[in-house]
């Protein structure tokens, strides 16, 4: 058999798409350890910054293939789509914290003045 990724004349299975393919020589020597922590929503996604050589985005068939394509350009994920810290960071807790205390004391006058009326109401 013969691999479009590799050029490998006497590869043993192939794996691919019309524009990716793969084989026992180039990327399919087994499952590894453990499952790589990457985003990837379904085989087969593109991602627009993940990119060959000629700009065109690159067809991810796994975690383990987007881990290997990242480490080849030398990327990494930030985390979550939000703020890129992990959720539960040090740096989110600290932000969430502070962004809840700033609202307290903008919101502090108008509980007050609600609590101050709600007794009233239940005094008569």
């Amino acid at each position: 058999m013969n691999c479009r990724g590799c050029g490998n004349q006497e590869a043993w299975h192939t794996f691919g798409t019309s524009t990716f393919e793969t084989c026992n020589a180039c990327g399919l020597q087994g499952g590894g350890e453990s499952i790589p922590d990457v985003y990837l929503h379904r085989a087969g996604q593109r991602f627009d910054n993940l990119t060959d050589q000629m700009g065109r985005p690159i067809e991810i068939l796994s975690k383990r293939h987007k881990q290997q394509v990242m480490n080849k350009l030398g990327v990494s994920e930030a985390g979550d789509k939000v703020n890129g810290a992990t959720y539960g960071s040090k740096n989110w807790i600290d932000g969430s914290r502070a962004w809840r205390s700033r609202q307290f004391e903008k919101d502090r006058p108008v509980i007050q003045k609600t609590l101050r009326a709600w007794k009233e109401k239940q005094r008569a």
